[in-house]
């Protein structure tokens, strides 16, 4: 944009002449591409949600805090650099559920090689005594796109190439498998929008593929409800198991104590908890 473009050129000056910024080097100027910007406006709205919403404490503020400021600079080709979220969320009976929120961390496979998600969320649920009963993992890559001028080819190439292949794939059977990968866009439309729910669908692309294990959806400043959706699916559908159920969580407000519990069926004819307060 050459409006940005102007406005970079009159800062550095600025700078240089009075030190308005009190930077080192102009490098620690502000200046990211669209698609970097895009990144780091959706880290924080996935922040937001998982406090906001789902009230998950963090915990490392401080360190996040200061560690943000390695992300303001312009980025080292071939660096490791990671911001890394520690959340925590109090269940009944002594349980507690934390959530790592990596951003930009890499995960190593087949010895030094490594593949780097935008963002991973990595679950450990533990009981009273500290055990650790769950521990899973998801990928979410973000991509600046306007699907209709570059083409909806790559669209179904951005889910098959990276949300599938790159992260489901290469840590299959590893440690680092993922419960779900996916792509997160900016293009609003609802045809660019995948649950991994067709069976048909997914079946054509890998047999092994779970329902709702991969997928894309659109997330822009005026429409956040299918991030919204995406973490609940993490949560509500990928962490599903007898130890969450019986502790009631409700992942649209966070609520784990005052809930009242109707069970209903899905079109499959299986349960599912539908949850007020």
């Amino acid at each position: 944009n050459p409006s940005y473009r102007r406005i970079y050129k009159l800062i550095k000056e600025l700078n240089n002449n009075i030190l308005l910024l009190n930077m080192k080097s102009p490098r620690a100027i502000l200046i990211k591409s669209t698609s970097d910007i895009y990144e780091i406006w959706c880290l924080f709205k996935i922040v937001q949600i998982l406090i906001g919403k789902q009230k998950f404490t963090l915990l490392n503020h401080k360190e996040v805090a200061y560690s943000l400021n390695n992300f303001m600079e312009l980025k080292e080709p071939f660096s490791e650099k990671q911001l890394e979220f520690v959340f925590e969320k109090k269940l009944l009976n002594g349980y507690m559920l934390t959530l790592n929120l990596i951003y930009e961390g890499r995960v190593y496979y087949d010895g030094k090689k490594f593949k780097t998600p935008d963002y991973q969320f990595i679950y450990t649920l533990k009981d009273k005594l500290g055990e650790t009963i769950i521990e899973k993992r998801a990928y979410l890559d973000a991509k600046y796109r306007n699907y209709d001028s570059q083409g909806e080819v790559i669209y179904h190439k951005d889910i098959k190439d990276v949300a599938i292949e790159k992260y489901i794939k290469t840590f299959e059977d590893t440690i680092n498998e993922p419960i779900c990968s996916m792509i997160v866009h900016s293009h609003n439309y609802k045809r660019y929008v995948d649950w991994g729910g067709d069976n048909i669908k997914r079946e054509a692309i890998a047999d092994s593929l779970k329902p709702h294990s991969y997928g894309a959806f659109y997330l822009v400043p005026s429409d956040i409800s299918n991030l919204n959706k995406f973490l609940r699916l993490l949560s509500e559908y990928h962490l599903s198991s007898n130890q969450f159920r019986s502790y009631s969580i409700c992942w649209e407000c966070g609520e784990v104590e005052e809930i009242n519990i109707e069970t209903r069926l899905t079109y499959g004819k299986k349960e599912k908890y539908y949850y007020t307060i």
